[in-house]
C-alpha cells in the first residue's frame, strides 16, 4: 500500500493469519501405531512445527522507505527481504510455486498511489532470503492496485507490458510473448 490509498488486505494476509491463529488454538493429537497418543504441542517446537518452513512476504514501510519484508511462520523475527534502494517503493510481492522466488515491482520515488492503468516500474526478481536481486525486466506496471505479476509456472511469469497488454515473461530464456493485442484499461 502506498501513502495516500486506503488500507487494504489481501487473501494471502488473511490466510496466513487465519491459519497462524488455528494454529495457536487447535490441540493437535493423533494416536502412533501403538496406541499412544502424540501431542504436536509439545516439545520444543510447540505449535510452530505443525505450520511447516513457509513464510509471507509484504510491503511496508516500516523503515521509512516501502521494502518488502519476510516472516518465517515458524515465529522468527521480522526482517527486510529487499535492499535499500533510495527512495524507489518495493511492491507487489509474488512468491513462486516452488517457493524459490519473490518477483516484485521497484518504483520511482514520486510514485503517490497506484493510478489507474498501473504505475510503471522494474519488474525485479530475488530470493526469499535476500540474495540474488535482480532485473528481469526495465518496464512492467501493476494492476488492481497491489498486483504485478502471477506465476504461470516456476519459470514463467504473466505480467503487464509498458503498453498495458498481457505478457508471459520466460526467466530460462528471456523471451516475452505477448498474450493479448489490445492494451488493458486497468
Amino acid at each position: 500500500m502506498l501513502m495516500g490509498m486506503r488500507p487494504t488486505v489481501s487473501i494471502a494476509t488473511l490466510l496466513a493469519i487465519a491459519l497462524i491463529a488455528c494454529a495457536c488454538q487447535a490441540e493437535r493429537t493423533e494416536t502412533a501405531a501403538d496406541g499412544s497418543i502424540i501431542d504436536e504441542n509439545q516439545g520444543t517446537d510447540g505449535w510452530r512445527s505443525a505450520l511447516g518452513n513457509g513464510f509471507v512476504v509484504w510491503e511496508s514501510n516500516r523503515s521509512g522507505s516501502w521494502r518488502l519484508w519476510r516472516r518465517d511462520l515458524d515465529g522468527s523475527p521480522v526482517r527486510q527481504l529487499t535492499p535499500d534502494e533510495g527512495p524507489r517503493i518495493h511492491c507487489c510481492p509474488h512468491i513462486s510455486p516452488d517457493g524459490q522466488w519473490v518477483a516484485y515491482l521497484s518504483l520511482p520515488a514520486d510514485q503517490k498511489g497506484y493510478p489507474r492503468g498501473g504505475a510503471l516500474g522494474s519488474l525485479r526478481l530475488i530470493r526469499p532470503d535476500g540474495t540474488g536481486d535482480h532485473l528481469l525486466l526495465p518496464e512492467a506496471r501493476n494492476y488492481f492496485e497491489n498486483r504485478a505479476v502471477v506465476w504461470s509456472s516456476s519459470d514463467e511469469l504473466v505480467f503487464i507490458d509498458r503498453d498495458r497488454r498481457t505478457a508471459l515473461l520466460n526467466l530460462d530464456s528471456g523471451e516475452v510473448t505477448i498474450l493479448t493485442k489490445t492494451a488493458s484499461e486497468d
